[in-house]
């Protein structure tokens, strides 16, 4: 996890007014099904999470489906 995103992810906590607890099933809810995704779809099972990541999990998610398809056409 890079600074910017631990920055981040302290700086919503506190605007939340959620519980640690809460404010991770909520994070966690935006990541699980698209990192299974994106792991099935590419292999990768590593990640850099970074505060623009966490701003915008789909966005962030996408991207990394269509550069992993674009980097399988160009080797096929």
């Amino acid at each position: 996890m890079e600074d910017d995103a631990i920055d981040y992810l302290i700086e919503k906590l506190i605007e939340s007014g959620l519980d640690i607890e809460s404010f991770y099933r909520r994070m966690s809810l935006n990541f699980e099904y698209g990192l299974k995704l994106v792991r099935e779809k590419t292999g990768q099972r590593q990640f850099f999470v970074n505060k623009k990541m966490l701003a915008s999990p789909e966005d962030y998610i996408a991207n990394l489906l269509k550069t992993s398809m674009k980097s399988q056409t160009q080797n096929n």
